[in-house]
């Protein structure tokens, strides 16, 4: 799996969570994203997981394309913890907009709040599937029906 498609991955996946708040579109620059791929990708380390590659956050790559099953890893990840940790940040900070909705109800920012990180609880049992998958050597496709 290419970087991009990581990047095309993580930007989608926030972008859905924004959508359920009716949340203003963030730009999110690769250059942002690489160190939470790199975060991500030291986590899968710590479990055991020979992932074959290397994060250069400087010049926003990695040393070779990762099998597709460690891409997804690197994505899901990423984008699980830019959604909790990052956007709800941005939308206590207003940058998220001031007024937010779901489907055709007004709800606060607190309520927005909760709503991003339930997003983010979504994806992260989605990660912790695929992880598990990987580890026992994914022996129903799970890996194959994320993709």
């Amino acid at each position: 799996m290419t970087l991009a498609v990581i990047f095309k991955i993580i930007k989608q996946k926030i972008g859905q969570s924004l959508a359920e708040i009716d949340g203003e579109q963030q730009e999110m620059l690769n250059s942002f994203l690489i160190h939470y791929i790199e975060t991500a990708n030291s986590l899968l380390a710590a479990y055991g997981i020979t992932t074959g590659v290397t994060v250069d956050t400087d010049a926003v790559s990695l040393s070779a394309d990762p099998a597709d099953a460690i891409g997804l890893l690197l994505a899901y990840q990423c984008a699980s913890s830019l959604i909790a940790d990052d956007l709800v940040n941005r939308l206590k900070n207003g940058e998220l907009g001031i007024s937010f909705k779901t489907g055709a109800s007004e709800i606060t920012t607190n309520q927005a709040a909760i709503t991003l990180k339930a997003s983010a609880h979504r994806i992260n049992r989605d990660y912790e599937t695929l992880l598990v998958a990987y580890l026992s050597g994914d022996p129903n496709s799970v890996i194959e029906r994320f993709q």
